[in-house]
């Protein structure tokens, strides 16, 4: 017999079937048949280690039934990436007690598709023509979150406050003002309070950009602009020594492999029952908790990984 190690084969949706270990926990065909319930600024490690987990225990339990449409402005190697994998990723989990460490590995089949804001921002406006893309998750840096001059016309705007402002005006326009087509709109910052005033932001560019009264009502009496504290632990980088152990427990190779900590927690600013039914998925004990306000977590380090 020959000493050969077995070639890994790459993580994609028609390889599931290929994995043999009963170790990691290996999606259900019929998550894949879920719609486009989110669309997401942002493919970053915290993002898919949390909110990207949320949905998919939440979805596990038939509790938000839907997935994630993930937009990037990063170069169109990283969509490649992504689709390469049809946006699987393995993530680790590991869970210390002070004597050992454990872990404990599933594939997360929350994100459908990845897109380019450059390359596909005709397909990313045409998503939210969908009656049930109600919520928009986006991750930005408090340098992100500032009036600029910007036309909200470009393809795409310049600033996230544009982009931001260019997807409700084309949802308000496909849906004729229809105030239940308003969206739930989740913003994780990276400091505290640096996700407020996004929602002032985006009104005084719809000004400026001289849109209509209507709209205007539109997106203040319709949408809901929630902050959110997220925190989880998600390590910078990946060993190769960590990579190969993946492959030799799994047979599979994942260019998109995170190794988190057990613990997560992810908390949203709302009081609205409308909201929390939209955001269902925080109804699955994933630590997920929607709270009136969020000044009792200010001193909780926000962002780590």
């Amino acid at each position: 017999m020959s000493g050969k190690k077995p070639i890994p084969f790459a993580l994609n949706r028609r390889n599931l079937k290929k994995i043999r270990s009963t170790a990691i926990a290996v999606p259900n065909a019929s998550l894949f048949e879920l719609p486009e319930r989110i669309l997401q600024f942002g493919t970053g490690p915290l993002l898919r280690a949390l909110p990207a987990w949320c949905i998919q225990k939440a979805n596990i339990q038939g509790l938000f039934n839907g997935r994630i449409l993930a937009v990037t402005g990063d170069q169109h190697e990283e969509v490649l990436r992504f689709n390469r994998q049809d946006a699987l990723f393995t993530i680790c989990e590991r869970n210390s007690n002070g004597k050992q460490t454990t872990a404990s590995l599933s594939i997360n089949a929350a994100i459908s598709r990845v897109l380019n804001e450059s390359l596909h921002w005709d397909q990313i406006l045409r998503s939210v023509t969908n009656p049930e893309m109600q919520v928009l998750i986006a991750h930005t840096s408090g340098t992100e979150v500032v009036l600029k001059k910007d036309n909200v016309h470009l393809q795409p705007p310049k600033s996230f406050p544009g982009k931001l402002l260019a997807v409700l005006y084309h949802r308000f326009r496909s849906f004729n003002g229809d105030p239940n087509s308003g969206m739930v709109i989740v913003h994780v910052s990276e400091g505290p309070g640096g996700g407020r005033g996004l929602d002032a932001i985006v009104l005084e560019l719809a000004h400026q950009n001289g849109l209509e009264i209507a709209f205007l009502d539109w997106l203040e009496t319709c949408n809901h602009f929630c902050n959110s504290i997220a925190d989880r632990l998600v390590l910078a980088s990946v060993t190769q020594q960590q990579q190969q152990e993946l492959e030799r427990i799994t047979g599979y190779k994942d260019e998109l492999l995170l190794i988190t900590e057990a613990y997560k927690s992810w908390r949203i600013e709302t009081a609205s029952k409308k909201v929390q039914k939209i955001l269902s998925f925080s109804q699955a004990g994933t630590g997920v908790v929607l709270s009136p306000q969020l000044s009792s977590f200010g001193n909780m380090k926000l962002i780590r990984g």
